[in-house]
């Protein structure tokens, strides 16, 4: 699983680039979760982290026994 943060107003990194990315890796058969946050730039690491629904996803994702 992956999950994909992008703030809608960066000026670094086009949010146009973050939803090719996710949708190559969807592509691929990955499991992507891409969120936009709509008032933000390019430093978003700060209210990402602060996300409680980030830490609740990260908890219910396990690597598999395969290692894969």
């Amino acid at each position: 699983p992956i999950r994909v943060f992008h703030g809608e107003l960066d000026d670094v990194v086009p949010v146009s680039r973050g939803r090719e990315m996710s949708d190559a890796l969807r592509r691929a058969g990955g499991d992507v979760r891409l969120t936009v946050l709509p008032s933000a730039g390019h430093a978003i690491e700060e209210e990402v982290y602060a996300r409680s629904d980030l830490w609740a996803w990260l908890l219910t994702n396990r690597k598999s026994q395969s290692g894969r």
